[in-house]
């Protein structure tokens, strides 16, 4: 009863009263959501809802999870936030396991690869989908190296988004799309399953796709921070190296007083660009785990 009693003030402070389905409309005009969305549909909280749909997942409160995941379906396509990547894939992992509960195995599969797309080392907790539970099975099915990508015309004075990251390449698989305009305004947001038409934008002027960095495969940001990190930290090594050997001549037999003046000049100047080096190459690295982290 508590439990259920604490479920219900999460509902309730997160906007989520039961809501009619919005009756189908056209595809959304560029400039606004489609008209569907009232204004208690557009003010769905996506993430209050995707932690209810987990824990109701959990706790097996079939009501509860049912409620959550018809607010992220009438949400998804109304919500004028961006979403994260993160985020985009949370709503897909609970659509799928709402996929699972409606006993269609195949569109959760799909829907749960496009969400690895996204996050490819993302695993449930074994507290909510055990081990030996068969949506492990459904989660990794499909190979997400096996998806097929077709390239869409860039939006006009706009940037578009799949599933939370910039990107022209639409992979066959369920995908969340949004147009955000210039000044960061949300024109659309429509989760698409596949074969399902893109909604209605228009396209900038031949040519445009130039201005933008669209790659399905874009490399994380991390991997150059992390490849940077290691030459910096191979030239401090280098550096260092070199101070240390000035120095040791300082103290060689063969030097003479004349070369002392320049073999300490030389020996602290290296010394002192080795250890800015590695200051560097540190840094380098610690942004790397923390952009890979977060």
């Amino acid at each position: 009863m508590l439990r259920r009693l604490l479920m219900c003030l999460a509902l309730a402070a997160a906007g989520t009263a039961h809501a009619d389905e919005p009756e189908a409309v056209p595809d959304p005009a560029p400039d606004a959501q489609t008209a569907a969305c009232d204004e208690a549909a557009q003010n769905i909280d996506l993430g209050s809802n995707v932690e209810i749909a987990q824990l109701a997942w959990t706790t097996m409160d079939i009501d509860f999870f049912l409620d959550a995941t018809d607010q992220l379906r009438i949400g998804i396509d109304c919500t004028q936030e961006e979403l994260s990547p993160h985020a985009a894939a949370s709503v897909l992992r609970s659509l799928a396991l709402r996929q699972v509960m409606d006993k269609q195995p195949e569109q959760a599969a799909e829907t749960f690869a496009s969400a690895r797309l996204v996050e490819p080392y993302y695993r449930f907790p074994t507290s909510m989908i055990p081990a030996a539970n068969p949506v492990n099975d459904w989660y990794t099915v499909l190979d997400k190296e096996d998806t097929e990508f077709t390239e869409v015309p860039p939006p006009a004075a706009a940037r578009m988004q799949m599933n939370g990251k910039l990107s022209l390449q639409r992979p066959d698989w369920p995908v969340v799309v949004q147009i955000i305009n210039d000044e960061g305004d949300v024109r659309s947001t429509v989760l698409l399953a596949p074969g399902e038409p893109m909604p209605e934008y228009e396209p900038a002027p031949k040519g445009a796709a130039l201005n933008y960095n669209y790659d399905a495969k874009v490399v994380p940001l991390h991997v150059p921070l992390n490849v940077g990190a290691g030459a910096m930290g191979a030239v401090a090594v280098g550096l260092l190296a070199v101070g240390i050997s000035n120095k040791a001549k300082l103290y060689g037999p063969d030097t003479t007083f004349e070369e002392l003046d320049g073999l300490r000049t030389q020996a602290n100047t290296f010394s002192g660009l080795g250890t800015g080096a590695g200051a560097v190459a540190i840094g380098l690295a610690t942004t790397a785990v923390l952009t890979k982290r977060f």
